[in-house]
């Protein structure tokens, strides 16, 4: 996904001082979650500043989690959805900050990267959900609608292929 991620060198220490800080500002903010989830990551990080390379190429990965976060087919953990949310109100609190461009695209791209690290999994699954639900849109066999439903279909494929593997079995159907 990126070419070169902020946390490289990052002790765990320092890493749970940041996501402190990320839920701090989140406590601290008046937006509700829904209203945190509807907005943009243009928006989000400042348009006022000249955006960086650090935060330019991670401003598209936002804009896939925050989708993520608003679709109510996908019912995100809620877990994940403060973890978004958080990382939002920081990327505000950040894009306010009198300091020079370049140090507050650091504390940008640090924010994304660990939302990323927390969440890419999720994000991950949520694209390839997505995908499915695109090509099988017109299917009105295909009954895969909500976040449940897909993971119950990814595993049943799984247990299929595991017994393809062991077993040898050449065909068999997924229902």
């Amino acid at each position: 996904m990126l070419k070169a991620s902020m946390l490289l060198g990052m002790s765990q220490r320092d890493k749970q001082t940041y996501r402190a800080t990320i839920h701090s500002a989140s406590t601290r903010s008046t937006a509700s979650d829904s209203e945190l989830l509807q907005s943009e990551a243009k928006t989000i990080v400042g348009a006022q500043r000249a955006l960086s390379e650090f935060v330019a190429g991670r401003i598209s990965i936002m804009e896939r989690v925050l989708k993520m976060g608003r679709d109510s087919m996908w019912s995100l953990p809620r877990l994940d959805s403060k973890r978004i949310t958080g990382t939002v109100c920081y990327l505000q609190v950040c894009s306010n900050r009198t300091e020079t461009d370049i140090e507050v695209s650091i504390l940008q791209a640090t924010a994304i990267d660990l939302l990323l690290a927390d969440c890419g999994a999720e994000l991950a699954m949520y694209e390839e959900f997505c995908e499915l639900r695109l090509k099988n849109s017109g299917d009105q066999e295909f009954d895969i609608n909500t976040r449940a439903d897909w993971l119950a279909f990814k595993r049943r494929t799984t247990q299929v292929n595991s017994k393809r593997r062991i077993f040898g079995f050449r065909r068999s159907r997924i229902r």
